[in-house]
Protein backbone atom coordinates (compact mmCIF):
# COMPACT_ATOMS: atom_id res chain seq x y z
CA UNK A 1 0.00 0.00 0.00
CA UNK A 2 1.05 3.38 -0.31
CA UNK A 3 0.00 6.59 1.39
CA UNK A 4 -1.29 9.22 -1.24
CA UNK A 5 -2.15 11.88 1.25
CA UNK A 6 -0.25 14.06 0.46
CA UNK A 7 -0.47 14.15 -3.68
CA UNK A 8 -4.37 14.51 -2.79
CA UNK A 9 -3.17 17.58 -0.45
CA UNK A 10 -1.60 19.27 -3.18
CA UNK A 11 -4.06 18.35 -5.86
CA UNK A 12 -6.74 20.11 -3.66
CA UNK A 13 -4.43 23.25 -2.96
CA UNK A 14 -3.29 23.36 -6.61
CA UNK A 15 -7.45 23.06 -7.59
CA UNK A 16 -8.24 25.96 -4.47
CA UNK A 17 -4.92 28.22 -6.09
CA UNK A 18 -6.62 27.87 -9.80
CA UNK A 19 -10.18 28.75 -8.64
CA UNK A 20 -8.86 31.30 -6.03
CA UNK A 21 -6.88 33.01 -9.32
CA UNK A 22 -9.93 32.18 -11.68
CA UNK A 23 -12.04 34.70 -8.93
CA UNK A 24 -10.30 37.26 -8.80
CA UNK A 25 -9.84 37.72 -12.57
CA UNK A 26 -13.46 37.89 -12.47
CA UNK A 27 -13.62 40.23 -9.77
CA UNK A 28 -11.14 42.59 -11.32
CA UNK A 29 -13.52 42.90 -14.56
CA UNK A 30 -16.48 43.11 -12.21
CA UNK A 31 -14.75 45.91 -10.80
CA UNK A 32 -14.13 47.78 -13.82
CA UNK A 33 -17.32 46.85 -15.45
CA UNK A 34 -19.00 48.86 -12.09
CA UNK A 35 -16.35 51.31 -12.22
CA UNK A 36 -17.59 52.08 -15.45
CA UNK A 37 -21.16 52.10 -14.89
CA UNK A 38 -20.85 54.35 -12.07
CA UNK A 39 -18.94 57.16 -14.22
CA UNK A 40 -21.94 56.55 -16.85
CA UNK A 41 -24.68 57.40 -14.19
CA UNK A 42 -22.42 60.46 -12.42
CA UNK A 43 -22.46 61.73 -16.22
CA UNK A 44 -26.17 61.05 -16.45
CA UNK A 45 -26.89 62.91 -12.90
CA UNK A 46 -24.58 66.13 -13.85
CA UNK A 47 -26.57 66.26 -17.49
CA UNK A 48 -29.64 65.64 -15.39
CA UNK A 49 -28.57 68.65 -12.36
CA UNK A 50 -27.52 70.98 -15.51
CA UNK A 51 -31.27 70.76 -17.10
CA UNK A 52 -32.81 71.43 -13.93
CA UNK A 53 -30.90 74.64 -13.41
CA UNK A 54 -31.84 75.51 -16.50
CA UNK A 55 -35.47 74.23 -16.27
CA UNK A 56 -35.53 76.39 -12.93
CA UNK A 57 -34.42 79.29 -14.64
CA UNK A 58 -37.49 78.97 -17.26
CA UNK A 59 -39.63 77.85 -14.38
CA UNK A 60 -39.12 81.32 -12.68
CA UNK A 61 -40.19 83.10 -15.50
CA UNK A 62 -43.67 81.16 -15.77
CA UNK A 63 -47.14 81.83 -15.06
CA UNK A 64 -48.42 80.03 -12.11
CA UNK A 65 -50.31 77.24 -14.38
CA UNK A 66 -47.55 76.61 -16.43
CA UNK A 67 -44.97 76.25 -13.55
CA UNK A 68 -47.20 73.24 -12.38
CA UNK A 69 -47.33 71.58 -15.31
CA UNK A 70 -43.98 71.61 -15.60
CA UNK A 71 -43.19 70.53 -11.95
CA UNK A 72 -45.66 67.87 -12.72
CA UNK A 73 -43.15 66.81 -16.40
CA UNK A 74 -40.37 67.08 -13.93
CA UNK A 75 -41.21 64.78 -11.75
CA UNK A 76 -42.18 62.39 -14.62
CA UNK A 77 -39.03 62.99 -16.00
CA UNK A 78 -37.37 62.11 -12.69
CA UNK A 79 -39.06 58.87 -12.37
CA UNK A 80 -38.10 57.89 -15.71
CA UNK A 81 -34.67 58.76 -14.95
CA UNK A 82 -34.99 56.78 -11.88
CA UNK A 83 -36.37 53.37 -13.54
CA UNK A 84 -34.36 53.62 -16.70
CA UNK A 85 -31.23 53.39 -13.80
CA UNK A 86 -33.15 50.85 -11.72
CA UNK A 87 -33.12 49.04 -15.37
CA UNK A 88 -29.53 49.74 -16.22
CA UNK A 89 -28.60 48.22 -12.15
CA UNK A 90 -30.79 45.19 -12.92
CA UNK A 91 -28.80 44.38 -15.95
CA UNK A 92 -25.66 44.40 -14.55
CA UNK A 93 -26.61 42.56 -11.81
CA UNK A 94 -28.11 39.67 -13.96
CA UNK A 95 -25.12 39.51 -15.75
CA UNK A 96 -22.88 39.55 -12.85
CA UNK A 97 -25.19 36.69 -11.06
CA UNK A 98 -25.21 34.45 -14.39
CA UNK A 99 -20.95 34.65 -14.63
CA UNK A 100 -21.18 34.19 -11.05
CA UNK A 101 -23.30 31.15 -10.87
CA UNK A 102 -21.26 29.55 -13.75
CA UNK A 103 -18.32 29.54 -11.71
CA UNK A 104 -19.95 28.58 -8.28
CA UNK A 105 -21.24 25.45 -10.15
CA UNK A 106 -17.74 24.97 -10.48
CA UNK A 107 -16.74 25.45 -7.07
CA UNK A 108 -19.80 23.32 -5.79
CA UNK A 109 -18.83 20.27 -7.98
CA UNK A 110 -15.46 20.33 -7.23
CA UNK A 111 -16.04 20.64 -3.44
CA UNK A 112 -18.43 17.48 -3.89
CA UNK A 113 -16.40 15.29 -5.93
CA UNK A 114 -13.16 16.49 -3.27
CA UNK A 115 -15.43 15.24 -0.78
CA UNK A 116 -16.82 12.10 -2.24
CA UNK A 117 -12.55 10.90 -2.60
CA UNK A 118 -11.68 11.82 0.92
CA UNK A 119 -11.99 9.41 3.20
CA UNK A 120 -14.38 9.80 6.21
CA UNK A 121 -11.72 10.69 9.09
CA UNK A 122 -9.69 12.84 6.95
CA UNK A 123 -8.88 16.63 8.16
CA UNK A 124 -9.90 17.93 4.98
CA UNK A 125 -13.22 16.85 5.13
CA UNK A 126 -15.17 19.73 7.27
CA UNK A 127 -13.00 22.41 5.36
CA UNK A 128 -14.34 20.64 2.06
CA UNK A 129 -18.31 20.54 3.45
CA UNK A 130 -17.31 24.49 4.18
CA UNK A 131 -16.96 24.77 0.84
CA UNK A 132 -20.05 23.12 -0.29
CA UNK A 133 -22.36 25.26 2.29
CA UNK A 134 -20.28 28.38 1.47
CA UNK A 135 -21.08 27.52 -2.30
CA UNK A 136 -24.76 26.54 -1.27
CA UNK A 137 -25.46 30.04 0.46
CA UNK A 138 -23.81 32.01 -2.42
CA UNK A 139 -26.15 30.59 -4.85
CA UNK A 140 -28.79 31.14 -2.90
CA UNK A 141 -28.01 34.95 -2.94
CA UNK A 142 -27.70 34.74 -7.06
CA UNK A 143 -30.80 33.51 -7.16
CA UNK A 144 -31.88 36.38 -5.83
CA UNK A 145 -30.03 38.62 -7.67
CA UNK A 146 -31.36 37.09 -10.99
CA UNK A 147 -35.06 37.55 -9.72
CA UNK A 148 -34.00 41.16 -9.02
CA UNK A 149 -32.97 41.87 -12.57
CA UNK A 150 -36.03 39.27 -13.97
CA UNK A 151 -37.87 42.10 -11.95
CA UNK A 152 -39.45 39.36 -10.25
CA UNK A 153 -41.20 39.88 -6.90
CA UNK A 154 -39.13 38.33 -3.88
CA UNK A 155 -41.01 36.08 -1.39
CA UNK A 156 -38.88 35.12 1.69
CA UNK A 157 -39.47 32.34 3.85
CA UNK A 158 -37.90 29.93 6.24
CA UNK A 159 -36.61 26.67 4.21
CA UNK A 160 -34.23 23.91 4.89
CA UNK A 161 -31.11 24.11 3.11
CA UNK A 162 -30.71 20.28 4.13
CA UNK A 163 -33.65 19.51 1.86
CA UNK A 164 -34.02 21.74 -0.55
CA UNK A 165 -30.60 21.37 -2.02
CA UNK A 166 -30.24 19.73 -5.11
CA UNK A 167 -26.82 20.43 -6.78
CA UNK A 168 -25.15 19.93 -3.89
CA UNK A 169 -26.87 17.11 -2.15
CA UNK A 170 -23.56 15.50 -1.96
CA UNK A 171 -22.20 17.85 0.51
CA UNK A 172 -24.43 17.07 2.84
CA UNK A 173 -24.78 13.49 2.65
CA UNK A 174 -20.97 13.17 3.70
Amino acid sequence: MEDITESVIKQQEHLQEELTEALKVHAESMEIEIFQRSREFDAANRQLRQANQELETFYSSLSREKAEALQALRESQEQLLQSQKLEAIGHLAGGVAHDFNNLLIVIGGYSSLLLNEAPPDSSQRGKIQEICRASERAAVLTRQLLAFSRKQVLQPRVISLMRSSRNFKKCYDA
